[in-house]
């Protein structure tokens, strides 16, 4: 798992790579720290490749704590199978999911 993080008109996007499973212990907790104080984050979903009931897991704490602090979270570019994890879920109905970075961009102005 590999994180790349950049700022765009003032919103937080995290680009994810690779897999989020349990191999990753300190997924949830970096993505707490990347998200600290920040009103608007995208994360990027675009090369996440595998998700698992782990990383499931750290996507949500992670949209209560931005929530916790009266920001906005939303994710984007799902690819096919994770996008059926989070539908099968039920996490799809749990979070605002955009096709791509610019419609995220032009929302959350």
């Amino acid at each position: 798992m590999f994180i790349a993080e950049y700022k765009k008109n003032g919103i937080k996007v995290l680009e994810l790579q690779g897999k989020i499973d349990s191999t990753q212990a300190s997924f949830e907790t970096e993505m707490h720290e990347l998200v600290a104080k920040e009103d608007k984050v995208v994360i990027d979903c675009s090369n996440l490749n595998y998700i698992s009931s782990f990383g499931l897991r750290a996507f949500l704490s992670t949209l209560k704590a931005v929530q916790k602090e009266n920001g906005t979270m939303v994710i984007v570019n799902l690819q096919e199978n994770v996008k059926n994890v989070f539908e099968i879920s039920g996490f799809y109905k749990l979070f605002t999911i955009y096709n791509s970075l610019e419609d995220a961009y032009e929302n959350l102005k």
